[in-house]
């Protein structure tokens, strides 16, 4: 008797539970600022450069609850933003659960999946940090400073230059450079449990650095200089004063063509 009860509650608690979206638009002018840094868990990030000196910000947050429970849960997860020293900082702020008992659990009266996602078409003098857990990171035509974090996600950058590091973990990355640093820099482009693959503009000089453990390399690109070479390393130094890609991933393939 008390295992049908049991199955009773956990179906009505699955026919009571849904998913409920809300959608922040904002627009914020960013002349002022040197830096934007986004922060969020369970949750994707795009970015887009654009002209002018307004930053659209497009947050979707998504919650799993109750009907009965879905407007306290969706105002429960806050988008905070922060100003200092020019830094205008964008993250997540999660409810504590408030889980105390099976009925608490059982009819979702704490706050159960979340994910929030941020869209964002912001000025190309900014430098960006963006940080994800649980999400992907995708960039398209910003050449200004970037530092994209993920776990568990893939990342993407495809018109790109001023690249610093870009990290990801049990994600695969792809790279497409619209031109290289012009000066002396180490750009730093790693993964774990994924592959890496880099495209640049056919007249680019830097130096290469790649290396993988459990995968292969594979390039085509048109520079010369000295190489060195072995199944799960490469090396080619073509010269002094010149960026540096360095490349290196645990169990995945490395590729890097010229385009």
């Amino acid at each position: 008797m008390s295992r049908i009860i049991l199955n009773i509650l956990l179906l009505t608690s699955f026919l009571l539970s849904a998913n409920f979206d809300q959608v922040i638009e904002k627009t914020i002018d960013v002349s002022q600022f040197k830096k934007v840094e986004v922060f969020t868990t369970n949750g994707n990030v795009h970015i887009e450069g654009i002209e002018g000196n307004k930053l659209h910000l497009t947050a979707t947050k998504s919650i799993e609850g109750s009907e009965s429970e879905k407007d306290r849960l969706l105002k429960s997860l806050k988008i905070v933003m922060d100003v200092h020293d020019g830094i205008l900082t964008i993250k997540v702020e999660r409810p504590a659960k408030k889980r105390t008992g099976f009925f608490s659990w059982l009819f979702d009266l704490g706050v159960g999946e979340y994910q929030v996602d941020f869209d964002l078409k912001l000025p190309t003098h900014l430098m960006v940090k963006a940080h994800s857990t649980n999400g992907k990171i995708k960039v398209h035509n910003f050449p200004s400073g970037l530092n994209l974090v993920t776990t568990n996600g893939e990342i993407k950058a495809i018109g790109v230059q001023q690249l610093q590091e870009l990290h990801s973990t049990n994600g695969n990355v792809y790279v497409e450079f619209k031109a290289l640093p012009s000066m002396e820099q180490e750009v730093e482009i790693s993964t774990t449990n994924g592959e890496i693959s880099v495209l640049v503009p056919k007249k680019s000089e830097f130096n290469l650095k790649a290396f993988t453990t459990n995968g292969q390399i594979d390039y085509a690109l048109n520079i010369t200089g000295r190489r060195s070479k072995s199944k799960n390393h490469l090396e080619i130094i073509n010269g002094e004063n010149l960026p540096t890609l360095f490349l290196k991933t645990t169990n995945g393939d490395i590729s890097v063509f010229a385009r």
